[in-house]
């Protein structure tokens, strides 16, 4: 659990660690009493939840199954010029020759990363949302990478509202480790091979629904010039 502003302008941590109050907007670090306005001391006003997946990657390996499951992608590309998973993508393409040393070891994993808010316990009329951060495997084959057990839950962001351009906020844990991860690796176990190695993992792509493309990759999506395919030439005029 790390304590974040309730103001999402920081998360209190690094450096701001030890702090009472946000040093942007001065907003306390604790909750108060909704009805004498007292400070609970203490008590966070908000609190990200971000479950650490360096350990978590470790773990995975430690499975004999997943650890060969993982290697799948390097010998079951496609053949005939179809695209059925991501390893026949141009993007796929492109990683393996532009970083070969990454390529070269088919358990080094490429992950994508989705995002968006949804409504807790199912329940539609409260005013209240979080957001899942989710990491998905790709080095699986098809029917597999998809699997709820194979997706990843990295971060959940609270509400009451959606974190918006702030988001980049409440992912800083998660992108120190995967910056880490892709820069010096970890040192993992694979069962399958009976050896250790060393990880890396590489953030292939976002996925997420047109509108969040502006908040989480940074993307023009509305006025001018808002596709993001044709980009400055959008017309933008009939």
């Amino acid at each position: 659990m790390i304590h974040a502003c309730k103001n999402d302008c920081i998360l209190y941590r690094k450096e701001y660690k030890d702090m009472e109050s946000c040093p942007r907007c001065s907003v306390s670090r604790w909750e108060r009493d909704k009805h004498s306005g007292e400070e609970k001391k203490g008590i966070p006003a908000k609190v990200l939840r971000y479950f650490p997946i360096k350990d978590r990657f470790r773990r995975m390996f430690r499975s004999k199954r997943i650890a060969e499951e993982v290697r799948w992608h390097s010998d079951n590309a496609s053949s005939d010029g179809t695209m059925r998973h991501p390893v026949d993508s141009i993007t796929w393409a492109i990683v393996n020759n532009q970083w070969p040393e990454f390529s070269s070891d088919p358990r080094n994993l490429r992950l994508g990363l989705s995002t968006d808010g949804m409504k807790p316990f199912s329940i539609q009329n409260t005013k209240y949302s979080t957001s899942p951060v989710l990491l998905v495997n790709y080095n699986m084959e098809p029917t597999k990478c998809m699997k709820s057990e194979n997706i990843m839950l990295t971060l959940l962001i609270p509400g009451p509202t959606a974190p918006s351009n702030n988001i980049d906020v409440y992912l800083a844990p998660l992108i120190d480790d995967l910056n880490d991860l892709w820069n010096e690796g970890i040192i993992v176990y694979d069962s399958f091979l009976k050896e250790n190695f060393t990880l890396k993992a590489m953030l292939l792509w976002s996925i997420t629904y047109y509108p969040a493309l502006g908040t989480l990759a940074g993307c023009k999506v509305k006025g001018k010039q808002a596709c993001i395919v044709c980009g400055k030439d959008t017309p933008f005029m009939l």
